[in-house]
């Protein structure tokens, strides 16, 4: 009887210290992640709430629709702070931009947050100046099955100034549990 006790105590330690397959499964291996985003544009006071850093020039927001792997068509918005590094002619020529988020919202309601930061450059064409964007992005949360979430990578983007358009693509990696429905 008390080898019985013994055994069951010692399976029960082991079970239990086993990992589920739930568990298992939130260890997923990188996978490619990419996608196009069209918004159009907005800009704001930089020391309305949230407040961005001291010296920034303003705050720019971007709302619209996306097309993105492991989640299909998004509605995306995005938010940073924008800093000036450099004038011509006595107007904003380049600069950096960060404290900045992107929310891509799926069409089941999932969400993949993002922060993002990097460079913007002004670039005069025929039809009017351009901004010209390099990003870097990492994955800071989400929901549903983004809700235990990783990655990072990179962007471009093109912003038609006249228009208040911008066109952005994605790439990078990210890690996520695809059956995982949290909220």
């Amino acid at each position: 009887m008390k080898q019985r006790l013994i055994f069951a105590a010692v399976a029960a330690v082991l079970l239990l210290a086993a990992p589920s397959p739930a568990m298992a499964a939130r260890h997923v291996n990188p996978v490619p992640f990419s996608g196009v985003s069209a918004t159009a544009d907005s800009y704001g006071d930089p020391n309305a709430a949230p407040a961005c850093p001291a010296g920034s020039a303003w705050r720019y927001f971007a709302e619209g629709q996306g097309t993105f792997t492991h989640l299909g068509v998004v509605q995306y918005s995005m938010t940073h702070c924008t800093m000036i590094t450099e004038f011509a002619f006595g107007n904003p020529s380049a600069g950096t931009f960060g404290s900045g988020h992107i929310t891509l919202t799926a069409a089941n309601g999932d969400q993949l947050v993002l922060s993002q930061s990097g460079t913007w450059h002004l670039e005069m064409t025929a039809t009017g100046p351009l901004s010209i964007v390099d990003l870097q992005w990492t994955v800071v949360g989400g929901t549903g099955r983004f809700a235990a979430a990783a990655g990072s990578g990179t962007g471009e983007a093109v912003g038609d100034i006249v228009a208040n358009t911008t066109v952005g693509t994605f790439t990078g990696t990210i890690s996520y549990d695809a059956s995982d429905r949290r909220n």
